[in-house]
């Protein structure tokens, strides 16, 4: 990483000041109701000039990409059953709304700076700013919400950003939870019309595939899970039994996948390639489970590798993170260990490799 001085640049000392000066006065709004004084107009006109002038404007490695880091706070850890829906009218800005969750739908496409950003509307017809932090590597792409997406935000958290407009900021995976498009939470006026060609088996595995293609393996698996509401397992045909125990496989799903390989290897026992696909995801399933690696067998697989990136499933074994008295949170176990003993293993968020 480039790192250039500024301190001579009056434009980034500017920037600094009023940055400093924008998150006094979000600490200061903390309370405040969350709805934006813009329309909604406004504020869907406002993201897709931004998105404009993004495309536009030639890149600088001089550009300042900024964000307020909230303090840590910990995800929602209820069930949704005990969860009570709240719209966008009744949200306090700089708050947790602890046991509350918002029903989004995305009106505009995503855009990507240091967060998944998008406009989204709740069933009020209110739209904020939604940014999500920390996503996996599917959301990362340009289009990776389509227009329309249906979501769930768990005990969501509205903040001032760093422009002074208002958005609703997620830090953790598991604070979102994305709705298929038939799911019954799905608000009536949200669905799309639904005809009887989009009834049809054939039509919904087109769509997966479609999907799976594209690496949109969240979407894939909802997609193969409307064949299943159609069909039934027992007719579920071969290739969209593979496809989605690979979509499952993708998203680090093992069991998942594994259980929907048992049903393709009983009901298609000559498809040799789903046979060496189920016999990966096991031995993923295995390592996940029971943190037992090759890891002679490991080092000389990453020696073949330009870079080094090798399949592997992610342990945790006796360990937890709880919250210390005096220093943040910490990592412990959760009972009495011995050297050498295999605590976890996981790949690194990201690396640099030359």
């Amino acid at each position: 990483m480039d790192t250039h001085d500024v301190s001579d640049v009056p434009e980034y000392l500017r920037y600094l000041q009023a940055q400093k000066q924008n998150l006094k006065n979000a600490q200061a709004a903390k309370g405040r109701p969350a709805s934006s004084q813009k329309s909604k107009d406004e504020i869907l006109m406002q993201f897709m000039f931004r998105q404009m002038m993004k495309t536009k404007a030639p890149a600088s490695p001089m550009n300042i990409r900024s964000s307020f880091l909230p303090p840590a706070y910990p995800p929602c850890v209820s069930p949704f059953s005990k969860l009570k829906k709240v719209m966008i009218k009744s949200l306090c800005l700089e708050t947790h709304h602890r046991e509350r969750y918002l029903l989004l739908r995305t009106v505009t496409q995503t855009d990507t700076m240091t967060a998944v950003m998008a406009i989204v509307e709740d069933e009020d017809g209110s739209v904020l700013m939604l940014q999500l932090y920390n996503q996996e590597q599917e959301l990362s792409g340009a289009q990776s919400l389509r227009e329309g997406t249906v979501l769930v935000v768990k005990e969501p958290y509205v903040k001032v950003m760093a422009d002074g407009d208002h958005g609703i900021r997620v830090d953790h995976l598991s604070d979102v939870w994305f709705i298929p498009e038939f799911d019954d939470l799905v608000p009536l006026s949200w669905r799309k019309r639904v005809t009887q060609a989009d009834e049809n088996a054939s039509t919904w595995k087109a769509k997966g595939s479609e999907r799976f293609d594209q690496g949109e393996h969240r979407s894939a698996i909802q997609c193969v899970e409307r064949v299943e509401d159609v069909l039934r397992v027992s007719k579920l045909s071969e290739k969209a039994l593979f496809r989605k125990a690979q979509a499952l496989y993708q998203l680090r799903r093992f069991k998942e996948s594994c259980e929907t390989h048992a049903i393709l290897a009983e009901k298609f026992p000559d498809n040799t390639m789903a046979a060496h696909e189920y016999a990966r995801a096991s031995a993923r399933l295995m390592e996940q489970d029971s943190g037992k690696y090759e890891f002679r067998k490991m080092i000389l697989e990453a020696k073949k590798r330009q870079p080094p990136r090798i399949d592997r499933g992610t342990y945790i074994g006796p360990v937890t993170v709880k919250q210390t008295q005096s220093h943040g949170r910490g990592l412990f176990t959760t009972e009495a260990v011995k050297a050498g003993d295999l605590l976890f293993c996981e790949k690194a968020f990201a690396h640099a490799f030359h």
